[in-house]
């Protein structure tokens, strides 16, 4: 009986491998048209370029150091901002749980009679909490009653 020498998972990716030697860029026209955009079709006055990286070895390393610490400079930034956001609300007062002052101003007697007075109402509404259910629940209007007069 015959053995194939390659299984199906080698020729799949000799089959790969060819394959992408052959996509290269090589021979293919870019155009830029108006503003930034860039497109494989010529375009109304649209100018050839050529897509190859022209740079030399040099000048990509050097590029590539730049990236490196562009980056290195962002998420610094980014730490420090964050820092700075955690302090400010840590900095800030607690939220108020009392009554919301009025608008008018008030003599400070008056005032402390008033919020004593929205404290007492909202321990009133803590003792008698609502029986209505969590959810909505239709309810048919009730039939409405024959007047015994009318008849």
């Amino acid at each position: 009986m015959f053995k194939p020498r390659f299984g199906n998972l080698q020729i799949t990716i000799i089959f790969i491998a060819t394959l992408a030697t052959m996509t290269g860029a090589n021979g293919q026209k870019v155009y830029k048209c108006a503003g930034n955009v860039y497109s494989q079709t010529p375009c109304t006055e649209s100018v050839a370029i050529d897509p190859t990286d022209n740079r030399t070895a040099e000048q990509k390393a050097q590029a590539d150091v730049n990236t490196v610490r562009t980056r290195a400079a962002a998420d610094q930034m980014e730490r420090d901002r964050l820092t700075q956001e955690r302090e400010a609300l840590a900095s800030q007062d607690p939220p108020k749980k009392h009554a919301k002052p009025s608008k008018r101003r008030a003599s400070a007697p008056a005032a402390s009679n008033a919020i004593e007075t929205l404290t007492a109402k909202q321990a009133k509404k803590k003792k008698h909490p609502k029986t209505e259910p969590e959810f909505f629940t239709a309810k048919s209007a009730p039939a409405a009653k024959a007047d015994p007069a009318k008849k």
